[in-house]
């Protein structure tokens, strides 16, 4: 028998606290499903009072013109924060694993400083609850030392603001950088991002790479697992390339697979780039998702 919509939002609301967890005091009671940018529609206002996933937790608002060059608006009015803060989410600001430059490519050439002097900046904006640093990519030594610096750097000096991290799905094997993820950030969202193209013979499909991705960093830096959210990519344009396949299926399909794996049903939730490029129906339809397959936890 399915449980109606109303008991589940009853649910989530009431059940996603946060709680003090590992080295700092702002960590989410799991499950904790994040969005890359604002989880609305195509068809809905964009006036930021209303979205589309009652389920997501918390909700990247973009860069703050001191990450992103130009200066872009990307702020909102106070009451947009006091809102979605009184409906239980959190709301964090994209930084960057580098600066930009004037052609706005991230430069190869930073210093610690540098990153914490964009990151404070953003944990230190009234109504912010942390910070996702987007994206851990490269495995260059002279990168990979600087950000294990920063990141125990950024930690101390906020204890009590939320840091999440994305890394790539593959190619990223810094054991090092890892580590450091695990003792300062709160949460992994490595990418494991899948075209319909990839997934042969879909639906008969394992998607293969989410366990071997999850396996890699709990080997590297153990107890890991316990911060990562699996993150999926779902912005249509880019991964629905199939014309015979619903993407709707498709998502469901990923989903489906982590909730059946013995390890990454474990997992304490799910990130997702980026519900706000996904058409109306399934958006919508991302959000019953969650609920269904994650109600009982």
């Amino acid at each position: 028998m399915k449980i109606s919509a109303f008991f589940l939002i009853y649910f989530i609301f009431n059940n996603l606290s946060f709680i003090p967890s590992g080295n700092c005091e702002s960590n989410l009671k799991p499950p904790a499903f994040f969005s890359y940018a604002w989880p609305i529609g195509p068809d809905t206002v964009r006036d930021f009072t209303s979205i589309d996933m009652q389920s997501i937790t918390v909700i990247d608002i973009g860069p703050d013109s001191l990450s992103y060059p130009p200066s872009v608006r990307k702020s909102y009015p106070d009451e947009i924060y006091e809102l979605w803060h009184n409906r239980g989410k959190k709301l964090v600001r994209r930084c960057y694993d580098r600066p930009f430059g004037e052609n706005r490519k991230k430069v190869d050439t930073f210093t610690v400083n540098d990153l914490i002097e964009r990151w404070s900046y953003s944990m230190e904006e009234p109504g912010v609850d942390g910070i996702a640093i987007d994206e851990f990519i490269r495995d260059t030594h002279a990168f990979v030392s600087v950000w294990v610096e920063a990141l125990r750097i950024i930690r101390a000096k906020y204890p009590d603001k939320l840091i999440f991290c994305w890394i790539a799905g593959k190619g990223l094997n810094a054991k090092e950088l890892h580590l450091a993820i695990r003792d300062y950030a709160d949460y992994c969202m490595p990418e494991i991002y899948y075209r319909e193209s990839a997934a042969k013979g879909f639906p008969d499909f394992d998607f293969p790479r989410f366990r071997e991705a999850v396996d890699i960093l709990e080997q590297n830096a153990p107890g890991l697992t316990s911060k990562i959210l699996l993150g999926l990519g779902v912005h249509e344009k880019l991964f629905d390339d199939v014309p015979d396949i619903d993407y709707g299926d498709f998502i469901e399909a990923q989903i489906r697979c982590i909730s059946n794996d013995p390890v990454l049903q474990k997992l304490p939730g799910l990130a997702f780039y980026a519900p706000m490029a996904l058409s109306q129906k399934n958006i919508g339809r991302l959000d019953e998702l969650i609920f269904e397959y994650y109600s009982g936890r």
